[in-house]
């Protein structure tokens, strides 16, 4: 009875250690991801391109330019599809415009060019 009763203590000092034990977590970002941003500027005509985002919380999107639109300007985490919408350029001038995706801390661009 006497080794049953040191296994019995012996085993519930170490289950009390283990559950007294603190886990360590390191936090992480969140983050948006555009899957589809080419490496250099895209040309952009009239009309509307779809791209695929990869958010990790909650996003917006915002043009820094009133020739683009974004549809839906913003949504929940997971992956979505994102529809840019570009106005015709009547200036003589080539304009160029950025879309930025944000999710929390993390954010993310898509550069477009229009020519005349």
């Amino acid at each position: 009875m006497n080794n049953i009763a040191k296994i019995l203590t012996t085993v519930f000092v170490f289950a009390s250690l283990a559950a007294c034990q603190k886990v360590e977590t390191f936090p992480t970002k969140d983050t948006v991801t555009v899957a589809t941003q080419p490496k250099n500027p895209e040309s952009a005509q009239a009309g509307s391109k779809l791209i695929t985002i990869w958010p990790t919380a909650d996003w917006t999107a915002t043009s820094n330019v009133d020739w683009i639109t974004v549809e839906p300007a913003s949504g929940v985490r997971g992956t979505q599809e994102v529809k840019l919408v570009f106005t015709a350029n009547t200036t003589s001038e080539q304009r160029l415009g950025i879309v930025t995706f944000k999710a929390a801390e993390g954010s993310d661009t898509y550069t477009l060019t229009q020519n005349k």
